[in-house]
């Protein structure tokens, strides 16, 4: 029920915002040709916000969910996962040495997300991640990835595009 709310609110608001942003400017009175000060700031700006983690992310929520996914052009079979509270836990552990150089999340005005991580395996493989998650993640999202791995796995592949759709299908 709630996401039926959240898409009536999200079809209100779009005829609001364009009404309001196309409303034609009145032009100004002759008198107002000239210039005023700028008005002094109160306040200081606000700092920048401080990078996200992992652990700041609000989902994937626990429960069933479907899986879409192609990887380089290729549709990859459809698959459903059960997400408890301990394997969601476990996905969000490092592999045993596993050390990242870079890691940061970063939520755009828009709501989405950027991921950037570069993280070295145990083997010695440098991967290079860079991601972009739109959507909800506790109801029905898309993650869009470039992974670069160096030295490639296969001669001839060391990028990867993953596009991955997730829709929360229920309780396990």
């Amino acid at each position: 029920m709630r996401f039926r709310v959240s898409i009536l609110a999200g079809l209100l608001a779009v005829p609001l915002a364009i009404t309001a942003c196309s409303k034609a400017a009145e032009p100004a009175p002759a008198e107002a040709a000239v210039e005023s000060p700028a008005p002094e700031l109160a306040e200081p700006p606000a700092p920048p916000a401080e990078p996200m983690n992992l652990a700041d992310l609000p989902g994937p929520a626990p429960g069933k969910w479907k899986m879409e996914a192609t990887m380089d052009a290729r549709t990859l079979p459809v698959t459903e996962v059960c997400l408890t509270e301990s394997t969601l836990a476990a996905m969000a552990q490092s592999d045993p040495g596993t050390t990242c150089s870079e890691q940061s999340i970063d939520r755009a005005m828009d709501g989405s997300l950027k991921i950037h991580a570069v993280c070295t395996s145990s083997t010695g493989t440098k991967t290079t991640i860079d991601s972009a998650v739109t959507g909800d993640l506790n109801s029905d999202y898309t993650n869009t990835s470039q992974m670069t791995f160096d030295p490639p796995p296969m001669p001839g592949k060391g990028t990867l595009n993953v596009t991955s759709h997730f829709t929360r299908i229920g309780d396990c």
